[in-house]
């Protein structure tokens, strides 16, 4: 049997380009998170979610450059975040905020996957979902950890 190249579809150059998007966002407001959190039990899930979209820019990079598509025009640092601003967060808005774009992001995912043909990008969108799942996963625990007014915090900052 003779194995072809597929071609992305177009629902699939839209997902890993969206994908793209938001992980270079999340990825410059965590650093600004991870450069002004002060609690420690928190700091880890700043962390996590900062490697995650670190790794999927990676990927993503990866996957456009052997498609031979253009890499989109990131989010940067300096240019659309500014870590020497003052003190913006609280540390438990960070951890809603965290917790919230985690929900975002497994819909997202789940929709990703659902709209991938090739298996590859199926693949890589799995994983996500599986990383994304975990962060909320362990944000949700730490909330819990800080005591019910701050779940009730959590849950009244979902819209979902």
């Amino acid at each position: 049997m003779t194995k072809h190249h597929t071609q992305l579809t177009s629902s699939e150059i839209a997902s890993i380009w969206t994908g793209y998007m938001n992980d270079s966002m999340s990825k410059c407001i965590l650093s600004y998170f991870l450069k002004q959190i002060e609690d420690e039990d928190i700091r880890p899930v700043i962390q996590l979610a900062y490697d995650i979209s670190s790794k999927h820019l990676k990927k993503l990079t990866n996957i456009f450059q052997q498609e031979k598509l253009p890499i989109p025009t990131a989010f940067t640092m300096g240019h659309d975040v500014n870590l020497n601003a003052p003190h913006l967060f609280t540390d438990s808005f960070m951890l809603i905020y965290i917790n919230h774009m985690a929900k975002a992001g497994m819909l997202a995912y789940s929709g990703f996957v659902s709209m991938s043909a090739r298996e590859d990008i199926r693949t890589y969108f799995i994983a996500g979902l599986q990383e994304v799942s975990a962060l909320f996963n362990q944000s949700s625990i730490v909330a819990l950890s800080k005591g019910k007014q701050q779940l009730q915090q959590v849950k009244e900052a979902t819209f979902f």
